[in-house]
């Protein structure tokens, strides 16, 4: 028998799709963006200013940044730095060359958090050519680099916000609205845009999905269809969303535990409906 299951304030159980567990991953993140596995700063040491750069990495350049040289418990560091991020990695200048170099071993990074969506997708963008291994170049007078700083847990990081942020400046582009929401909150509320840009691809998704129901009103070969209803948070995109989850498989007896339903990693299928609302 085919039941039908309404998610609202009254809901006892738990249902969680592998689509929504991959947003989470952002929802999680602590700001600023940063990384870091250098050793507490001596600020008692060397710290001098070598001069202004534009740094580039790949196909990104972004701009005006002041370059430093820092030495804490006797290791040399150089560090990029502006408004919007901050690299410092530990390195040498080649006597042959006047050529930085970096030693692989420590580094640090941080994005800050006041940024524009638009901004924040320029800056991402360079940090996941950073980490894939592009090359970090700046020249000043005598003084060069290319520098590679290659991080796959940390491009995978970025490239999840990334992806993001594209999706969201998709979603104000349809919808003919500057992206003005803070790239903090866009993230915090990263499955908001996932089931907008969802909506607005017009297309079903698979997906796995986890479900815990405490009630007995369920037996073997009954199938479960979910309906969850949300609305967005987002600056000026005034969503009514419904996700209707339906479950591929019949329940079987080995999912059903004293009258509860206990599924992992079943096949579902996702439709998104909307009842869209323009009004601010």
């Amino acid at each position: 028998m085919l039941k039908e299951i309404i998610i609202d304030e009254d809901f006892g159980g738990v249902v969680k799709t592998y689509f929504e567990m991959q947003s989470e991953f952002n929802q999680n993140i602590k700001f600023p963006i940063s990384r870091s596995n250098i050793p507490e700063f001596n600020m008692k040491e060397k710290i001098t200013t070598i001069g202004k750069v534009d740094i580039i990495c790949g196909n990104s350049k972004l701009l005006n940044f002041t370059l430093k040289f820092l030495k804490s418990n006797g290791v040399n560091y150089f560090e990029v730095k502006n408004r919007e991020c901050k690299i410092i990695f530990e390195g040498k200048v080649s006597k042959d060359n006047n050529k930085v170099i970096s030693t692989d071993r420590y580094l640090a990074y941080s994005i800050s958090e006041t940024l524009s969506v638009k901004r924040s997708i320029e800056v991402c963008k360079f940090f996941v050519n950073l980490f894939s291994g592009e090359k970090l170049e700046f020249n000043i007078g005598y003084l060069s680099a290319s520098v590679t700083l290659e991080n796959k847990i940390e491009r995978f990081k970025i490239q999840k916000v990334l992806d993001t942020l594209n999706k969201y400046n998709f979603i104000c582009n349809e919808e003919k609205i500057t992206p003005n929401e803070k790239f903090t909150k866009v993230l915090k509320n990263s499955y908001e845009v996932d089931l907008i840009y969802q909506l607005m691809l017009e297309k079903p998704i698979e997906s796995k999905i986890n479900i815990n129901i405490k009630n007995g009103e369920f037996i073997e070969g009954d199938t479960i269809n979910i309906v969850r209803n949300f609305k967005t948070h987002l600056k000026n995109l005034k969503f009514n969303l419904t996700e209707e989850i339906y479950v591929e498989s019949p329940i079987t007896e080995s999912e059903l535990i004293d009258g509860e339903v206990s599924i992992f990693g079943k096949n579902s299928k996702i439709i998104f409906k909307k009842n869209l609302d323009f009004s601010s």
